[in-house]
């Protein structure tokens, strides 16, 4: 093949190109071991010809088959040369016999199928093996990739592991850039939020909550429960309405009740809406018989549960937080909290900050538990590598086995 910078060719044409020169160099190989077997069989090299007279091949690619693959096959070298002087005057005399093509139809299409099949895996075959310039520089290139990746990959392992405040300090950095890009993207939409009027401090309590999430610009948060009890024909009929915090981008806050209903039917309506996305669905109720701890205690999961349900929805788009239903639950019919609601919201604030902080404390000893492995696996390795590794390691296994019986 020609340089790459002087061809005329691309790397796809260069490829079937050469599939199409060995396709027809080897179908001319096949046809003429057909047609003239006698004449072609020491030109296949090997135990046809022991004189290597015929070092010049009118057949290159079938000698290169038949000295690479048959002649060194296990069950061929086991016979110590007995079998190819048989084969060899069984051709002799087959070339004597002018015997006609008396063949049946179904035999000849029967042969030429094999024939077909035994071309295309060789031209399979060399066509593989056989590489342009351009698949040659682009196999170097590959390779040089590998090493250096292999290189790096080895240097890394030999490197001390991050400790656990460096990893603390990565993950606080990257919660912080997150939360900026977020919010540096939504400054250009806040025109788009929703401009009712902003209810009276007396309607509305600025509630910011520590696990309020600013999704799209939009930080929102399930924070408290309340109980409302309806009258009906006999008896009082008591009901949760689980109680949402959202601030938007303009600066408005609003506080909102709504029932587990709600949520279902802001799942259904944000489906008809965008049907092309996937929601999540909505979590189920906690169901309890009786017992007042047990039910405080299923819509606390239940409050819990919606706010993670509330903040996935949030997450799906952009343009589902800045639709008019989404928009809507947040901020329609807002309600301001009783001085009972707002010390209800406070203990679960309190109790939200007291799981974060054992949810830290537990990461943080996860983490130092994974550096005292890491330190254990690396002293291990070494181990390994020095004489004897192997040998040690099974003569601890081995002794740990027997003190345990």
């Amino acid at each position: 093949m020609a340089d790459t910078q002087n061809s005329l060719l691309s790397t796809s044409q260069e490829h079937y190109l050469k599939k199409y020169l060995l396709t027809v160099l080897i179908n001319n190989e096949l046809d003429r071991l057909q047609k003239h077997p006698y004449e072609t069989l020491p030109n296949l090299g090997g135990p046809f010809d022991l004189l290597d007279e015929h070092a010049d091949s009118t057949t290159p690619f079938l000698r290169y088959l038949f000295e690479s693959l048959v002649v060194p096959f296990p069950f061929l070298t086991t016979s110590r040369g007995a079998l190819w002087p048989k084969l060899q005057l069984f051709m002799d005399e087959w070339a004597k016999i002018e015997a006609g093509n008396g063949v049946e139809r179904e035999e000849m299409i029967r042969r030429k199928r094999l024939k077909n099949k035994g071309e295309k895996s060789l031209v399979l075959m060399y066509s593989m093996a056989i590489k342009t310039v351009e698949q040659r520089a682009q196999e170097k290139q590959d390779l040089t990739l590998r090493l250096e990746q292999l290189r790096n990959n080895i240097n890394d392992s030999l490197k001390p592991h991050l400790t656990v405040e460096e990893r603390l300090q990565n993950m606080n950095l990257n919660t912080s850039e997150e939360d900026k890009t977020q919010n540096g993207s939504q400054t250009q939409d806040q025109h788009d939020q929703p401009q009712a009027s902003s209810p009276s401090p007396s309607r509305s309590r600025s509630v910011s909550p520590p696990l309020s999430s600013c999704i799209h610009g939009v930080r929102m948060n399930v924070v408290g429960v309340r109980v409302i009890t309806e009258k009906r024909h006999v008896r009082g009929h008591e009901h949760a309405e689980y109680i949402i915090s959202s601030s938007f981008p303009n600066g408005q806050e609003y506080v909102v009740a709504r029932r587990h209903g709600r949520f279902r039917k802001l799942h259904y309506t944000l489906r008809q809406e965008f049907p092309k996305l996937d929601f999540p669905y909505p979590p189920p109720k906690y169901v309890v018989k009786s017992g007042a701890s047990a039910i405080r205690t299923a819509r606390e999961k239940d409050r819990i549960s919606l706010r993670g349900y509330l903040q996935a929805l949030a997450k799906v788009a952009p343009e589902v937080v800045n639709s008019t239903c989404f928009t809507d639950f947040l901020t329609k019919d807002a309600i301001s909290l009783t001085e009972d609601e707002a010390r209800d919201v406070q203990a679960r604030v309190a109790l939200d900050e007291h799981r974060m902080a054992q949810q830290a404390k537990f990461d943080k000893e996860v983490a130092r538990k994974v550096d005292e492995l890491d330190e254990q696996l690396k002293e291990v390795k070494l181990d390994l590598l020095q004489p004897g590794g192997v040998s040690r390691l099974f003569s601890a296994f081995k002794a740990s086995l027997n003190g345990a019986a």
